[in-house]
């Protein structure tokens, strides 16, 4: 993904205001293009994250589902990560075997998209798997993973129904409609 840069705003002062191994949140004092002044704060999440749409050969794919603590709601998922240090198909194939147990023999990148540049600098990379092997999932310490295997047809209905809420799958699944055509 390329990213342009605005020369336009100019950054007066920037300091970490949290720190964890996961994430910064920086307070950004700057001036804007029209002379003005205001404080930004940003997530830096430290690294990318990956979204996998694993493609088996009768047209379905495999969703995990986990409850999701932030938003109190037991989320339907394409598998997705991130792994500080790793690229992004690095990312994708750590994350496809340990929520599914599986690995793909074909990868391809489909897409990219900023998860909400409004608050994060946070990119995610749409990768679809093919070719896969089904092993034993590894999930990290923490995760209570469930996988179903369903029709990808039946993800865009259950996006429409209001069953799937995910962001990034969401979006992870327009891009790949968009990939079909």
């Amino acid at each position: 993904m390329t990213i342009k840069q605005l020369s336009n705003w100019n950054t007066l002062d920037s300091k970490v205001i949290h720190d964890n191994p996961f994430m910064k949140v920086w307070k950004y004092d700057v001036e804007r293009p029209d002379g003005s002044r205001a404080s930004y704060y940003v997530l830096d999440r430290k690294s990318p994250f990956s979204i996998i749409i694993p493609c088996t050969e009768d047209g379905s794919t495999y969703l995990v589902g986990q409850y999701r603590f932030a938003s109190r709601y037991f989320s339907w998922e394409f598998p997705m990560g991130s792994v500080i240090g790793k690229t992004p198909l690095e990312m994708a194939k750590q994350e496809l075997w340990e929520e599914t147990g599986m690995t793909a023999t074909i990868w391809k990148e489909i897409g990219s998209f900023f998860v909400g540049h409004g608050h994060t600098n946070q990119v995610a990379y749409i990768y679809t798997a093919h070719g896969l092997t089904q092993g034993k999932k590894q999930p990290e310490a923490g995760e209570f993973l469930t996988t179903k295997k369903v029709l990808i047809d039946e993800v865009g209905k259950r996006i429409a129904q209001g069953k799937i809420l995910d962001g990034p799958t969401i979006a992870a699944y327009q891009l790949f409609i968009a990939s079909r055509t």
